[in-house]
Protein backbone atom coordinates (compact mmCIF):
# COMPACT_ATOMS: atom_id res chain seq x y z
CA UNK A 1 0.00 0.00 0.00
CA UNK A 2 3.21 2.27 -0.13
CA UNK A 3 2.37 3.60 3.50
CA UNK A 4 5.39 5.29 4.79
CA UNK A 5 5.90 5.94 8.59
CA UNK A 6 9.03 7.05 10.59
CA UNK A 7 10.27 4.73 13.15
CA UNK A 8 9.49 6.88 15.98
CA UNK A 9 5.85 6.82 14.14
CA UNK A 10 5.32 3.68 13.93
CA UNK A 11 3.32 2.69 17.31
CA UNK A 12 0.81 5.22 16.24
CA UNK A 13 -0.34 4.30 12.73
CA UNK A 14 -4.26 3.84 12.36
CA UNK A 15 -4.57 3.51 9.04
CA UNK A 16 -5.21 0.04 7.88
CA UNK A 17 -3.50 -1.66 4.65
CA UNK A 18 -5.80 -1.47 1.74
CA UNK A 19 -5.39 -4.79 1.69
CA UNK A 20 -7.25 -5.52 4.57
CA UNK A 21 -9.35 -2.26 4.57
CA UNK A 22 -12.28 -4.10 2.55
CA UNK A 23 -13.33 -6.83 5.03
CA UNK A 24 -13.12 -3.91 8.32
CA UNK A 25 -16.25 -2.28 6.66
CA UNK A 26 -19.29 -3.71 8.10
CA UNK A 27 -21.62 -1.69 5.94
CA UNK A 28 -20.37 -1.46 2.48
CA UNK A 29 -22.10 1.62 0.67
CA UNK A 30 -21.01 1.97 -3.30
CA UNK A 31 -19.61 4.87 -4.33
CA UNK A 32 -20.88 7.47 -6.73
CA UNK A 33 -17.77 8.09 -9.03
CA UNK A 34 -17.50 10.92 -11.36
CA UNK A 35 -15.58 10.46 -15.05
CA UNK A 36 -12.19 10.36 -15.63
CA UNK A 37 -9.87 13.76 -15.09
CA UNK A 38 -7.22 14.82 -14.15
CA UNK A 39 -7.00 15.74 -10.01
CA UNK A 40 -4.24 18.69 -9.24
CA UNK A 41 -2.64 17.97 -5.88
CA UNK A 42 -4.62 14.70 -5.06
CA UNK A 43 -3.59 11.74 -3.90
CA UNK A 44 -4.72 8.11 -4.64
CA UNK A 45 -6.91 6.53 -1.52
CA UNK A 46 -5.46 3.00 -2.82
CA UNK A 47 -2.05 3.29 -3.71
CA UNK A 48 -1.42 6.70 -1.98
CA UNK A 49 0.62 8.29 -4.61
CA UNK A 50 -0.03 11.31 -6.30
CA UNK A 51 -3.02 11.65 -9.10
CA UNK A 52 -1.30 14.82 -10.84
CA UNK A 53 0.16 13.22 -14.33
CA UNK A 54 -2.57 10.64 -14.22
CA UNK A 55 -6.44 9.99 -15.03
CA UNK A 56 -8.25 9.37 -11.91
CA UNK A 57 -11.71 9.23 -10.17
CA UNK A 58 -13.31 10.52 -7.26
CA UNK A 59 -16.35 9.89 -5.32
CA UNK A 60 -18.85 13.20 -5.52
CA UNK A 61 -20.19 12.21 -2.42
CA UNK A 62 -17.56 11.53 0.33
CA UNK A 63 -14.30 12.76 -1.28
CA UNK A 64 -12.66 9.64 -2.23
CA UNK A 65 -9.53 9.63 -5.27
CA UNK A 66 -8.51 6.85 -6.59
CA UNK A 67 -6.42 6.18 -10.37
CA UNK A 68 -8.48 4.51 -12.40
CA UNK A 69 -6.02 1.76 -12.27
CA UNK A 70 -7.14 1.40 -8.89
CA UNK A 71 -10.72 1.27 -9.24
CA UNK A 72 -10.53 -2.23 -8.78
CA UNK A 73 -9.17 -2.25 -5.12
CA UNK A 74 -11.77 0.58 -3.81
CA UNK A 75 -12.90 0.19 -0.40
CA UNK A 76 -16.77 0.82 -0.90
CA UNK A 77 -17.39 2.65 2.54
CA UNK A 78 -18.90 5.73 1.38
CA UNK A 79 -21.53 7.79 3.34
CA UNK A 80 -24.58 6.08 4.27
CA UNK A 81 -27.08 8.86 3.63
CA UNK A 82 -30.30 6.71 3.81
CA UNK A 83 -30.15 4.73 7.12
CA UNK A 84 -33.96 5.42 8.66
CA UNK A 85 -35.52 2.41 9.79
CA UNK A 86 -39.48 2.57 11.07
CA UNK A 87 -39.43 1.12 14.03
CA UNK A 88 -36.47 3.37 15.42
CA UNK A 89 -37.06 6.46 17.34
CA UNK A 90 -35.10 8.93 15.31
CA UNK A 91 -34.08 10.57 18.48
CA UNK A 92 -32.18 7.97 19.79
CA UNK A 93 -30.52 7.51 16.98
CA UNK A 94 -27.02 8.72 17.17
CA UNK A 95 -24.53 9.69 14.06
CA UNK A 96 -21.05 8.50 14.16
CA UNK A 97 -18.34 10.79 12.18
CA UNK A 98 -17.34 9.49 8.77
CA UNK A 99 -13.53 9.89 8.61
CA UNK A 100 -12.07 10.39 5.31
CA UNK A 101 -7.89 9.88 5.14
CA UNK A 102 -5.84 12.48 3.39
CA UNK A 103 -6.80 15.46 0.85
CA UNK A 104 -7.88 18.04 2.93
CA UNK A 105 -7.96 21.79 2.33
CA UNK A 106 -5.10 23.36 2.85
CA UNK A 107 -3.75 25.12 5.93
CA UNK A 108 -6.34 22.88 7.88
CA UNK A 109 -5.70 22.46 11.65
CA UNK A 110 -6.91 19.88 13.77
CA UNK A 111 -9.68 20.32 16.31
CA UNK A 112 -7.67 18.71 18.93
CA UNK A 113 -4.58 20.27 19.25
CA UNK A 114 -4.74 22.99 16.76
CA UNK A 115 -2.12 22.30 15.13
CA UNK A 116 -1.67 21.65 11.39
CA UNK A 117 -2.87 18.33 10.09
CA UNK A 118 -2.41 18.75 6.30
CA UNK A 119 0.27 17.37 3.75
CA UNK A 120 0.50 18.56 0.30
CA UNK A 121 3.53 15.59 -0.26
CA UNK A 122 1.09 12.63 1.09
CA UNK A 123 -1.94 11.19 2.34
CA UNK A 124 -2.43 12.78 6.03
CA UNK A 125 -4.68 13.80 8.35
CA UNK A 126 -8.12 12.56 8.47
CA UNK A 127 -11.92 15.20 7.84
CA UNK A 128 -15.43 13.79 8.98
CA UNK A 129 -17.36 14.15 5.82
CA UNK A 130 -20.43 15.06 7.85
CA UNK A 131 -19.30 17.97 9.80
CA UNK A 132 -15.87 18.76 8.44
CA UNK A 133 -13.92 18.29 11.08
CA UNK A 134 -9.98 17.73 10.73
CA UNK A 135 -8.31 16.09 12.93
CA UNK A 136 -4.74 13.99 12.84
CA UNK A 137 -4.93 10.92 12.59
CA UNK A 138 -4.36 9.58 15.99
CA UNK A 139 -5.92 12.35 17.63
CA UNK A 140 -9.31 10.75 16.06
CA UNK A 141 -10.07 8.53 18.83
CA UNK A 142 -9.90 11.70 21.00
CA UNK A 143 -13.30 13.25 19.39
CA UNK A 144 -16.77 12.34 20.73
CA UNK A 145 -18.30 9.52 18.95
CA UNK A 146 -21.38 11.74 18.04
CA UNK A 147 -21.20 13.53 15.07
CA UNK A 148 -23.40 17.14 15.42
CA UNK A 149 -22.96 17.93 11.45
CA UNK A 150 -20.74 21.02 12.14
CA UNK A 151 -22.60 24.33 11.23
CA UNK A 152 -25.10 22.90 8.92
CA UNK A 153 -26.83 21.23 11.82
CA UNK A 154 -29.42 23.72 11.45
CA UNK A 155 -30.76 22.50 7.95
CA UNK A 156 -29.05 19.20 7.87
CA UNK A 157 -31.62 16.76 7.36
CA UNK A 158 -29.66 13.54 9.18
CA UNK A 159 -29.64 10.09 7.60
CA UNK A 160 -32.02 8.32 9.66
CA UNK A 161 -34.65 10.46 8.78
CA UNK A 162 -33.90 9.64 4.89
CA UNK A 163 -35.19 6.62 3.32
CA UNK A 164 -34.20 5.26 -0.04
CA UNK A 165 -37.00 5.24 -3.25
CA UNK A 166 -38.34 2.29 -4.04
CA UNK A 167 -36.80 0.11 -6.70
CA UNK A 168 -40.15 -0.19 -8.67
CA UNK A 169 -40.62 3.45 -9.32
CA UNK A 170 -39.77 5.17 -12.93
CA UNK A 171 -36.43 6.19 -12.79
CA UNK A 172 -38.21 9.53 -14.60
CA UNK A 173 -40.57 10.31 -11.42
CA UNK A 174 -37.07 10.05 -9.11
CA UNK A 175 -35.49 12.97 -10.91
CA UNK A 176 -38.33 14.32 -11.82
CA UNK A 177 -37.98 14.18 -15.34
CA UNK A 178 -41.50 14.23 -17.39
CA UNK A 179 -41.38 11.28 -20.38
CA UNK A 180 -43.14 11.85 -23.34
CA UNK A 181 -46.02 9.43 -23.40
CA UNK A 182 -49.08 9.91 -25.23
CA UNK A 183 -51.53 9.19 -22.25
CA UNK A 184 -52.08 11.18 -18.98
CA UNK A 185 -50.97 9.94 -15.83
CA UNK A 186 -52.57 10.69 -12.77
CA UNK A 187 -50.03 12.61 -10.29
CA UNK A 188 -48.55 10.41 -7.39
CA UNK A 189 -48.54 10.18 -3.99
CA UNK A 190 -45.41 11.36 -2.22
CA UNK A 191 -46.01 7.89 -0.15
CA UNK A 192 -46.39 5.66 -3.13
CA UNK A 193 -43.06 7.15 -4.67
CA UNK A 194 -40.66 7.26 -1.50
CA UNK A 195 -42.38 5.32 1.40
CA UNK A 196 -40.11 2.85 2.62
CA UNK A 197 -43.17 0.73 4.37
CA UNK A 198 -45.19 -1.97 3.67
CA UNK A 199 -48.06 -0.68 0.44
CA UNK A 200 -50.30 -3.24 -0.27
CA UNK A 201 -50.94 -3.26 -4.19
CA UNK A 202 -53.67 -5.84 -5.00
CA UNK A 203 -56.34 -6.12 -7.74
CA UNK A 204 -57.43 -8.96 -5.55
CA UNK A 205 -57.43 -7.71 -1.35
CA UNK A 206 -54.93 -9.66 0.74
CA UNK A 207 -56.17 -11.27 3.57
CA UNK A 208 -54.63 -10.11 6.78
CA UNK A 209 -53.11 -12.05 9.55
CA UNK A 210 -55.62 -14.36 11.68
CA UNK A 211 -58.42 -15.87 10.73
CA UNK A 212 -62.53 -14.09 10.10
CA UNK A 213 -63.42 -15.82 12.93
CA UNK A 214 -61.01 -15.21 15.49
CA UNK A 215 -61.41 -11.49 14.38
CA UNK A 216 -65.15 -12.06 15.02
CA UNK A 217 -64.26 -13.39 18.68
CA UNK A 218 -62.18 -10.17 19.58
CA UNK A 219 -64.61 -7.34 18.21
CA UNK A 220 -62.20 -6.40 15.82
CA UNK A 221 -62.52 -4.86 11.70
CA UNK A 222 -59.37 -4.61 9.10
CA UNK A 223 -59.55 -1.44 7.38
CA UNK A 224 -58.10 0.05 4.68
CA UNK A 225 -56.39 3.39 4.28
CA UNK A 226 -55.57 5.78 1.56
CA UNK A 227 -53.77 8.48 1.40
CA UNK A 228 -55.10 10.42 -1.36
CA UNK A 229 -56.82 10.15 -4.30
CA UNK A 230 -54.63 8.73 -6.64
CA UNK A 231 -53.83 5.54 -4.00
CA UNK A 232 -57.42 5.10 -4.70
CA UNK A 233 -57.00 4.81 -8.07
CA UNK A 234 -54.17 2.74 -8.24
CA UNK A 235 -55.42 0.17 -5.63
CA UNK A 236 -52.14 1.51 -2.99
CA UNK A 237 -53.39 1.22 0.59
CA UNK A 238 -52.30 -0.20 4.24
CA UNK A 239 -54.28 -2.18 6.22
CA UNK A 240 -55.42 -1.31 9.78
CA UNK A 241 -57.17 -3.63 12.47
CA UNK A 242 -58.85 -1.39 14.73
CA UNK A 243 -61.55 -2.38 17.09
CA UNK A 244 -65.55 -2.06 16.37
CA UNK A 245 -65.74 0.23 19.82
CA UNK A 246 -62.79 2.34 19.33
CA UNK A 247 -63.03 6.19 18.74
CA UNK A 248 -62.15 8.87 16.43
CA UNK A 249 -59.23 9.05 18.15
CA UNK A 250 -57.71 5.94 18.38
CA UNK A 251 -58.81 5.42 14.66
CA UNK A 252 -57.07 8.06 13.61
CA UNK A 253 -54.16 7.00 15.37
CA UNK A 254 -54.11 4.05 14.47
CA UNK A 255 -54.40 5.12 10.84
CA UNK A 256 -51.37 7.63 11.36
CA UNK A 257 -49.20 5.00 12.91
CA UNK A 258 -49.26 2.81 9.58
CA UNK A 259 -48.15 5.56 7.29
CA UNK A 260 -45.15 6.15 10.17
CA UNK A 261 -46.49 9.77 10.99
CA UNK A 262 -46.54 11.12 14.21
CA UNK A 263 -50.04 11.39 15.58
CA UNK A 264 -51.55 14.83 15.87
CA UNK A 265 -54.59 14.39 15.62
CA UNK A 266 -55.56 18.22 15.14
CA UNK A 267 -53.77 18.55 11.64
CA UNK A 268 -55.43 15.33 10.41
CA UNK A 269 -58.78 13.31 10.07
CA UNK A 270 -60.30 10.63 8.49
CA UNK A 271 -63.62 10.09 6.10
CA UNK A 272 -65.45 7.44 4.27
CA UNK A 273 -64.01 6.42 1.01
CA UNK A 274 -66.98 4.24 -0.03
CA UNK A 275 -69.68 6.91 0.72
CA UNK A 276 -71.21 9.28 -1.55
CA UNK A 277 -70.16 12.56 -0.27
CA UNK A 278 -67.01 11.24 1.42
CA UNK A 279 -68.12 12.29 4.80
CA UNK A 280 -65.99 12.92 8.15
CA UNK A 281 -65.97 9.98 10.28
CA UNK A 282 -67.70 10.69 13.57
CA UNK A 283 -68.45 9.59 16.82
CA UNK A 284 -69.82 7.03 18.25
CA UNK A 285 -68.42 3.77 16.97
CA UNK A 286 -66.93 5.02 13.33
CA UNK A 287 -66.04 2.19 12.34
CA UNK A 288 -69.14 0.30 12.25
CA UNK A 289 -70.69 3.59 10.73
CA UNK A 290 -68.52 2.73 7.71
CA UNK A 291 -69.91 2.30 4.04
CA UNK A 292 -69.08 -1.00 3.22
CA UNK A 293 -69.10 -2.54 -0.44
CA UNK A 294 -70.23 -6.44 -1.59
CA UNK A 295 -66.77 -8.44 -1.23
CA UNK A 296 -64.64 -5.41 -0.09
CA UNK A 297 -63.11 -4.62 3.45
CA UNK A 298 -64.46 -0.39 4.66
CA UNK A 299 -62.26 2.08 3.88
CA UNK A 300 -61.19 5.84 4.65
CA UNK A 301 -59.01 8.35 3.40
CA UNK A 302 -56.54 9.99 5.80
CA UNK A 303 -56.65 13.69 5.14
CA UNK A 304 -54.84 16.68 5.65
CA UNK A 305 -56.76 19.41 7.38
CA UNK A 306 -56.92 22.50 5.82
CA UNK A 307 -56.42 25.70 8.64
CA UNK A 308 -59.29 28.89 7.90
CA UNK A 309 -57.34 32.21 9.07
CA UNK A 310 -59.15 35.57 9.28
CA UNK A 311 -57.01 38.48 8.89
CA UNK A 312 -57.74 42.39 9.03
CA UNK A 313 -55.53 43.95 6.69
CA UNK A 314 -55.26 46.35 3.73
CA UNK A 315 -56.11 44.39 0.63
CA UNK A 316 -52.89 44.09 -1.08
CA UNK A 317 -53.33 41.71 -3.85
CA UNK A 318 -49.76 40.17 -3.90
CA UNK A 319 -49.89 39.76 0.14
CA UNK A 320 -53.41 38.24 0.24
CA UNK A 321 -51.45 35.52 -2.45
CA UNK A 322 -48.60 35.20 -0.53
CA UNK A 323 -51.16 34.26 2.79
CA UNK A 324 -52.90 31.82 0.67
CA UNK A 325 -50.09 30.12 -0.53
CA UNK A 326 -48.78 29.30 2.77
CA UNK A 327 -51.79 28.86 5.21
CA UNK A 328 -54.10 27.37 3.15
CA UNK A 329 -57.55 29.29 3.40
CA UNK A 330 -57.55 32.58 4.72
CA UNK A 331 -60.72 35.01 4.83
CA UNK A 332 -59.87 38.84 4.10
CA UNK A 333 -61.91 41.25 5.69
CA UNK A 334 -60.82 44.62 5.01
CA UNK A 335 -59.75 46.98 7.60
CA UNK A 336 -61.35 50.00 8.16
CA UNK A 337 -59.28 53.25 8.45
Amino acid sequence: CNFVVHDKCLKTVVSPCSSVAPTLVKTPVAHCWSEPAHHRRRHCNVCRKKLDDTYAIRCEVCEYYVHVECGDFTVANCKDCATFVPEKCNQKVVQLHHWREGNLPANSKCVVDKKTCWAAECLAGMRCEWCGYTVHAMCAEKVPLDCTFGLLEPIMLPPSAVSIPRTEVPMEAIIGVQSRRKDTLSPRSISEEFTSGDYKIRDQEETPRGSAKEREEKDEEVVKVFDGNSSLRRRMFRLVTISRTANVKEFLTAALRAFHVPPDNSKTYLTDAYSADETEVEDPLPVTKLTRRDGKRPAVFLRYRLVSYTILTEWDPWEMLFWSICYGTIHFTKMAK
